[in-house]
């Protein structure tokens, strides 16, 4: 195994860095589950495992089109 030295795009001990690296992950969640319901929002939610109503908030925090 081979360890690069380039430095981490987010750093791990930044909370700003660390929640706009979450952000970003919860948003590749959704938009996938969105596109495997093939944009059915209440199938999507249930693949997420959350209400559809929840779907819809985090979708507007994200900036994804409801």
């Amino acid at each position: 195994i081979e360890v690069d030295n380039e430095p981490l795009a987010v750093d791990p001990r930044d909370p700003i860095s660390r929640s706009a690296g979450l952000e970003g992950a919860e948003k590749q969640m959704i938009l996938g589950a969105l596109k495997q319901a093939r944009g059915n929002k209440s199938e999507a939610a249930r693949l997420l495992k959350i209400t559809r109503r929840r779907l819809y908030s985090r979708m507007k925090v994200l900036g994804i089109e409801v």
